[in-house]
């Protein structure tokens, strides 16, 4: 009788191993796939930050719109896909952007995204984050029509580096004004664009003229303290005066 009771037990053991078995199997199975799936989606999400980053470098406006308009899409629709300490890579390159970047929206955006993301993951360093941003250091974009402008446009941008403005690499364009001009598109900044003015005559530019653009169609759009100078074709023909080189390891950039 004792044998038999055992052998039942066996028995009954035998067939809850074999149903038990695959369900075991296909737990640890699906487990397995959900944890692969996740470390999949973190490497998709690390290869789109690394490539928005580009993006937020970019010099079509258009581009830097899209890529902080993904970044914000990702991180309210799919906080998962991009999280806060995966966007703390890229934090850099979004305060730079909040700091230098023209367009009043896109500097708006970057700058609450900068916010928000250190916020979650560092709230130590808001206030840093938060003055960084905040500064508006002005910013001076040069246009020339030659490349053999770049050089000495190169060093009179050394200079507005030295007074603490922003100079980005001078953009080369089809056509430029016949007299170098420094456009401002906000009337209240009359006065700072023609000090630029005067700083570009005692570097030796000669007849730089103020050219008033806050009427013009995007100026609502432009951000404040953001300047153009348009070299003239002739304008950086010259030798330029000894005072136009600037600081060691301006011309690098």
């Amino acid at each position: 009788m004792a044998e038999t009771r055992t052998r039942d037990l066996w028995d009954k053991i035998d067939i809850l191993a074999k149903i038990m078995t695959p369900v075991v199997l296909f737990t640890f199975g699906t487990l397995y796939n959900m944890h692969q799936t996740k470390i999949n989606e973190a490497q998709k999400a690390s290869d789109r930050v690394a490539s928005l980053v580009k993006s937020l470098s970019s010099q079509n406006i258009e581009e830097r719109k899209t890529a902080l308009a993904l970044l914000n899409y990702e991180k309210s629709k799919h906080p998962g896909a991009v999280p806060d300490d995966l966007l703390t890579n890229i934090l850099p390159a979004l305060v730079q952007l909040a700091k230098t970047e023209r367009n009043a929206d896109v500097a708006k955006t970057a700058e609450k995204l900068a916010n928000d993301v250190v916020a979650n993951v560092e709230p130590g360093l808001v206030t840093a984050v938060q003055n960084q941003v905040a500064e508006n250091p002005g910013r001076i974009f040069t246009h020339i029509v030659d490349e053999g402008q770049r050089s000495d446009a190169r060093r009179i941008a050394g200079r507005f580096e030295d007074k603490g403005y922003y100079v980005p690499v001078s953009e080369k364009v089809a056509v430029v004004p016949a007299v170098t001009e420094v456009r401002f598109f906000h009337s209240e900044e009359a006065q700072e664009a023609a000090e630029l003015a005067t700083m570009l005559q005692s570097l030796g530019v000669a007849e730089a003229k103020v050219s008033d653009h806050s009427r013009s169609k995007n100026a609502s759009r432009v951000r404040k303290r953001t300047f153009e100078i348009w070299f003239s074709s002739k304008s950086l023909r010259q030798p330029l005066p000894n005072n136009a080189t600037p600081r060691t390891g301006s011309e690098s950039q």
